[in-house]
Parts: structure tokens; sequence; C-alpha cells
């Protein structure tokens, strides 16, 4: 019995690791992604002009919208990829954004939460699983 309970530690040992890989790689990737973002992609600054709610397990989270102009005069409005439970900023409020030349569509505001913050909590939790995976193979 005592040689399969190990077998099966060393298992999950090697699950949680390759787990915690997994989520290391995909940080790595997010980090490259907006790192890409702030070199390649054009600044300027958007307007909040609203927010969007939405609601889970009865709170309402608030995105807010941003209206900015690409390099051609057009008007583009996005919401933002993350937000809170109080708005954090009012209408009218200036907000350094960064979007894509060639699809200006695609864009987000330049601040450490979006562009960030996903990637240093995959990050986090990357430490972990690693942490737990080699403290179960060196027991």
């Amino acid at each position: 019995m005592g040689a399969r309970t190990t077998l099966m530690e060393y298992g999950i040992g090697i699950i949680f690791i390759l787990v915690g890989l997994a989520a290391l790689i995909g940080s790595v990737c997010l980090i490259r992604s907006s790192i890409f973002k702030q070199r390649v992609w054009r600044k300027t600054i958007g307007v909040v002009t609203g927010y969007q709610e939405s609601r889970r397990d009865n709170q309402v989270n608030y995105r807010p919208e941003v209206k900015f102009t690409d390099d051609s005069g057009k008007q583009h409005v996005f919401a933002t990829s993350t937000g809170s439970q109080k708005c954090l900023h009012k209408v009218g409020d200036s907000l350094a954004v960064l979007f894509n030349p060639d699809a200006p569509e695609n864009a987000t505001v330049n601040s450490f939460s979006d562009l960030y913050a996903a990637a240093t909590i995959i990050a986090l939790l990357a430490v972990g699983f690693l942490g737990i995976g080699i403290a179960s193979l060196l027991k």
C-alpha cells in the first residue's frame, strides 16, 4: 500500500508541475502581448462615455466605455477589459488608450490592470502550482 501511495503522490506532483508550467507559459504569452501592444500599437487619449453593467451573484460590475479617434479621424467606442464594483472614472474623464492601427476596433486602456493584471494573477497561480508540485515530489 505504501508504494502505491508514493506513486500516486508522485503522479499528483507531476500534474501540479505541468499545470504550473502551462500557467507560467500562458502568463509569459500575455505579458509579451502587452509589451507588443505598448511598443507597436498607436497611443491616443480616449474619453469615458459611460459604463457597461454586468450582474453576477447579486453583484454589479462596471466596465467603462471609452471613445477615441483613430489616425484616420474615425471614432471608436470600446468597453475596457477590466471592471470594478464601483465606477472608478467619471463620464468625461480622459484615459490613455492603445489601439491596433490595422484594426482600431481592437483597443485597450494603457493601464496595468488592463494590460498586466491577468498575467500577474496567472503567474502567481503558476508559482503556487509549481511549489505544491515540487514540494510533493521532494517528500
